[in-house]
């Protein structure tokens, strides 16, 4: 049996949930990515700038596409980071 003092210690599932982020990550819950999501909503517009393609890409692209791969510059493969969910 549980006092009142410990259940009062006792945090609730969301309340963990809500802390599960070490402490260096905290202050960066925005992304480029969210920022960019919000400015359709703000300007009433459509994001034509996602999504896939329906048609094979030109031939000049793959080519360049595969020379961007084999080159052992690492910087070439770099991401931004994405939102964290858990």
């Amino acid at each position: 049996m549980t006092s009142s003092d410990d259940s009062s210690k006792m945090k609730t599932s969301s309340e963990k949930s809500n802390n599960l982020l070490a402490k260096r990550y905290i202050g960066l819950e925005k992304s480029i990515w969210t920022e960019l999501n919000a400015l359709p909503i703000v300007h009433k517009a459509i994001d034509l700038g996602q999504g896939f393609i329906d048609y094979a890409p030109p031939h000049y692209f793959i080519d360049l596409y595969k020379e961007t791969l084999d080159d052992p510059n690492i910087f070439l493969h770099q991401y931004t980071r994405e939102m964290v969910s858990l």
